[in-house]
């Protein structure tokens, strides 16, 4: 972890592959938001991608309020997160870090794979992206 300055932190998970997340308190209302880059899409897959994100943010109660958005004129996604306070005091923390990272990882593959196929790298999540 690397506290880029007051209120901005970047964290690394290591597994497969690295997941880096950003990590920024916000004011009004007071919350931690994460983000973390998944990609861009292949020209070829774009519309398919985004559609099925744009689907994935419809999922919100099964995201924990987890969404996707563009983050860039290079048309890169984010995956993003808000967490109130009470959220990121305690236990359960490292879990809910931990358990973005794992659905960063997995969109990043998504996201980035010339395969048109969703990837069942991770079966909870492809349950959640076959219902999309």
């Amino acid at each position: 972890m690397v506290q880029d300055d007051d209120s901005t932190w970047t964290l690394a998970f290591e597994s497969e592959v690295t997941v880096l997340i950003l990590a920024e308190w916000a004011e009004e209302p007071a919350r931690l938001v994460l983000s973390a880059d998944i990609g861009t899409p292949p020209e070829g897959r774009a519309a398919q991608v985004h559609k099925t994100a744009l689907s994935y943010n419809t999922l919100w109660r099964d995201t924990g309020g987890a969404r996707i958005g563009m983050g860039g004129e290079e048309g890169d996604l984010l995956l993003v997160r808000e967490l109130d306070p009470e959220s990121v005091q305690g236990g359960e923390f490292a879990r809910v870090l931990e358990q973005f990272a794992a659905v960063a990882q997995w969109w990043e593959g998504y996201v980035t794979s010339e395969e048109i196929a969703i990837p069942a790298s991770a079966p909870a999540l492809a349950h959640m992206a076959a219902r999309i």
